[in-house]
């Protein structure tokens, strides 16, 4: 008889230094462990307001803890043709299993003609950017409205075959209505793990 095995993946991890605090990446494993998940997808943060795990950071800590599954982000201040090539590469290299972007975080909006060439080569290659939606850290002084789910309107209207991902969302209605903007199939992509 055949035995199925589901593997358990928790979508949504970091590790890093966070206000007085150090979350460290051995701490993260054992937590698995006990908790009987298989893998984590270990999202970079860094952010112009607030320094955190760099994608090289993440794709280190994945080299040494191959459990951990990085997810690059792009500065806010560092969105440019140099950067954007960089995450590029390290997703063509199979370094890194999507971008995360904290557009309230860090000042700007999704839809910035800037990030196009990223959204250009996710969406040709199958790869996911997560959009962080909703809540920000208390004591952070980004802007909730680039935060807002509606923002990614306008990349999946762009960008209709580009897999998307929001994390926090506040509104469930306005949260499916962009991730699935023009496929209602893409539901379930919105909510896939980052290949």
């Amino acid at each position: 008889m055949l035995e199925l095995y589901q593997m358990i993946i928790d979508a949504h991890t970091h590790c890093g230094q966070f206000d007085d605090k150090y979350y460290a990446p051995e701490a993260l494993i054992a937590s698995m462990d006990e908790a009987g998940i298989d893998y984590s997808i270990l999202l970079a943060n860094d952010r112009t307001v607030r320094p955190g795990l760099t994608t090289e950071d993440a794709i280190k800590l994945s080299e040494k803890f191959p459990r951990l599954k990085p997810v690059g982000n792009i500065d806010g201040s560092k969105i440019d043709e140099e950067h954007i090539t960089l995450l590029k590469d390290y997703l063509k290299q199979g370094k890194i299993f999507g971008v995360k972007l904290y557009a309230g975080y860090d000042n700007y909006y999704w839809w910035d003609a800037r990030l196009d060439p990223l959204y250009e080569y996710c969406e040709k290659q199958g790869h996911t950017v997560a959009f962080h939606t909703g809540v920000l850290a208390i004591g952070d002084t980004g802007l909730l409205k680039q935060a807002h789910p509606l923002e990614a309107d306008q990349v999946a209207a762009k960008f209709p075959n580009l897999n998307c991902a929001l994390p926090f969302w506040q509104s469930l209605d306005n949260g499916l209505r962009n991730s699935c903007r023009q496929k209602p199939e893409r539901i379930r992509r919105s909510f896939c793990l980052f290949r």
